[in-house]
C-alpha cells in the first residue's frame, strides 16, 4: 500500500467556467466530485491521501473531509506562488516509502495505476496530451526520449511513481525542476507507460469525451420509481427517491441520480449524466449531457451535447444547438484564445447557479459564468461572463 499525493492547488482557467467559482478537483465525474471519483480508482493502492491545496481550501476540505474509503486524508496548504520544487519539499516530512503523484485535471482509471505501480520509478503519460488509441505502452526515459518528459508538444506527464529517494535528491539539486525531473528518470531507468485509459479533462469539452467514454460500461440499475407508460432502452442506472413520469422516453447509456423528477414526456439520450435533486420538465429532450445536482429544465426545451453545473434554473422553451450550418468542427473561444475543440457536436457550458430567462437560444460552443442571469428571448451568440 502506498501514499498517494493529489495536487489540488493550481487555477483551471481550460475548464472555465466550471472552475471559475471552484477547483477543477470539484467539477462533476458521474455524479461525484473528480477527486472523489479519481481517489475511488487509487483507493485499492492506498493507505494514506495527502491533498495539497491552495486557496480554495475550504472547498476542498469541506467536501472531502477527514477520509476517503476508510483513509486518512492530511491536507497541505501551499501558499502562492508555487512550483514543483515547492511541492515536493512540502511533502518530504510525510513520505515515508513508495508514492504516487498525480494531479487532478485528469481522469484515472485503475487498469493504468496496476501498470504503473508495477515499476519503480515510473510515468504515467499522454501523446500529444491525448490518451493512446492503443492499449497503454511501455517504454523507458532514455537519451533519446528526454523531449517526452519536458516536451509540452510531445509526452504530457499525468502521474508519477516515485521513490522515496526523489525527495532527498531534489534537496541538493540547484536548477530549474525539468531539468532535475529529467535526470532523475534518466539515472533511474524509469518507465514512461503511455496511457490508453485515463483521460486529460484540458478544456469544459473535454468533461462531455470523458463521460460518452466511462458510460459504456453501466449497466441498468433501478432504484427509484418508474411510472406505468415509460420505456426504458440500454443501460440506464436510476438513483433512489427519483421519480421518472409517464410518457417518458429514456434510451442509454443514462445515469439519473438521487431524489429527482424526469417528465412526464420526456426524452433523454445517451450518452447522458443527470445530478442529484434534478427536476427535468414536461416535453424536455436531454442528448449527450453532463448535468450537475439541483438544477431545473423546464417544460419545451432542448439540450443536446450540453454540459450544465449545479443549481442552475433553466426557463420554459431553452433551446441549445449543437452543429454549425456548414458542418465544421466547433471553435470555442477561451480566455482571448480560439480553441479549436474537436468535437462537431457540442452546445452550451453552463457554470453553476445560472439562471436563464424563458426561450432563450444558445449558439454552439458558448459559455456562461457562475451566477450569469438572462433576459426572456436572449440569443446568447458570444459567451456571457456576467
Amino acid at each position: 500500500m502506498l501514499q498517494t499525493v493529489i495536487f489540488s492547488a493550481s487555477d483551471a482557467p481550460g475548464l472555465y467556467p466550471f472552475s471559475v467559482n471552484k477547483p477543477a478537483g470539484l467539477i462533476p465525474v458521474l455524479n461525484k466530485t473528480l477527486l472523489e471519483y479519481n481517489m475511488e480508482q487509487l483507493a485499492p493502492f492506498t493507505s494514506e491521501w495527502i491533498v495539497i491545496v491552495g486557496h480554495d481550501e475550504p472547498l476542498i476540505t469541506s467536501a472531502l473531509g477527514s477520509t476517503i474509503k476508510k483513509k486518512p486524508v492530511k491536507f497541505l496548504k501551499l501558499d502562492e506562488p508555487w512550483n514543483w520544487t515547492d511541492v515536493l519539499r512540502a511533502i518530504r516530512p510525510y513520505i515515508t516509502s513508495h508514492f504516487l503523484l498525480t494531479g487532478t485535471e485528469l481522469v484515472l482509471d485503475r487498469e493504468d495505476l496496476k501498470n504503473i505501480i508495477s515499476y519503480s520509478p515510473a510515468m504515467l503519460s499522454f501523446e500529444n496530451g491525448q490518451p493512446s488509441k492503443e492499449a497503454s505502452r511501455i517504454s523507458y526515459v532514455d537519451e533519446e526520449h528526454s523531449l517526452e518528459v519536458v516536451n509540452p508538444d510531445g509526452f504530457r506527464p499525468a502521474c508519477f511513481f516515485f521513490t522515496h529517494s526523489v525527495l532527498k535528491l531534489l534537496s541538493g539539486f540547484k536548477g530549474p525542476f525539468n531539468k532535475f525531473l529529467y535526470q532523475y528518470l534518466l539515472e533511474h531507468k524509469a518507465r514512461i507507460i503511455l496511457s490508453g485509459r485515463c483521460l486529460p479533462l484540458c478544456y469544459g469539452w473535454d468533461i462531455l469525451n470523458a463521460h460518452e467514454k466511462l458510460l459504456q460500461s453501466k449497466q441498468t440499475r433501478i432504484r427509484g420509481t418508474v411510472e406505468p407508460g415509460v420505456t426504458l432502452k440500454g443501460a440506464v442506472v436510476i438513483g433512489k427517491g427519483t421519480l421518472v413520469k409517464t410518457g417518458t422516453y429514456i434510451e442509454g447509456p443514462v445515469i439519473i441520480g438521487d431524489n429527482g423528477v424526469i417528465g412526464p414526456n420526456s426524452y433523454i439520450r445517451g450518452a447522458t449524466c443527470i445530478g442529484n435533486e434534478c427536476r427535468i420538465g414536461q416535453s424536455v429532450e436531454i442528448k449527450n449531457c453532463v448535468i450537475g445536482h439541483d438544477v431545473r429544465i423546464s417544460h419545451l426545451s432542448y439540450f443536446g451535447d450540453s454540459i450544465i453545473g449545479n443549481r442552475v434554473n433553466i426557463g420554459a422553451g431553452n433551446i441549445s444547438a449543437n452543429l454549425r450550418h456548414d458542418g465544421s468542427k466547433i471553435i470555442s473561444w477561451l480566455n482571448g484564445e480560439k480553441i479549436e475543440t474537436g468535437r462537431k457536436k457540442l452546445g452550451v457550458m453552463i457554470g453553476d447557479e445560472v439562471h436563464t430567462g424563458i426561450h432563450n437560444s444558445f449558439y454552439p460552443g458558448r459559455k456562461l459564468w457562475p451566477h450569469v442571469e438572462t433576459l426572456p428571448g436572449a440569443i446568447i451568440d458570444k459567451d456571457v461572463m456576467h
